[in-house]
C-alpha cells in the first residue's frame, strides 16, 4: 500500500469518528458576542459591589444570547465552512 493511500485511508477513518460541529459567523463574534463581553462584566460589576440586578439589562442579554444561537450553523464533520464561518 502506497503512503498517498495509507494517508487518504487514515483520513477516511479519522471523519468517520468526527462529530459534527458548530461555529458563529464571523461578523456575529465581531459585532454581537464581542460586545456582549461588556454587557456580561458590567452586570457582573454592578451586582459585586452590591447593587440590585437590573432585570431589564439581564433579559437585554439574554435576548443577545438567543440571537446568538440562532446564527450557529451546524456543519458535517469533515466540510469545510464558508469563509464567514
Amino acid at each position: 500500500m502506497k503512503k498517498s493511500e495509507l494517508r487518504q485511508l487514515i483520513k477516511e477513518e479519522l471523519l468517520k469518528e468526527a462529530k459534527d460541529y458548530w461555529r458563529l459567523p464571523k461578523n456575529v463574534i465581531g459585532n454581537v458576542l464581542y460586545p456582549l463581553t461588556f454587557d456580561i462584566n458590567t452586570l457582573y460589576k454592578s451586582v459585586n459591589k452590591g447593587n440590585d440586578l437590573n432585570i431589564e439589562h439581564l433579559e437585554s442579554i439574554v435576548t443577545i444570547i438567543e440571537s446568538i444561537r440562532k446564527s450557529a450553523k451546524r456543519f458535517k464533520a469533515g466540510i469545510e465552512p464558508d469563509k464567514g464561518y
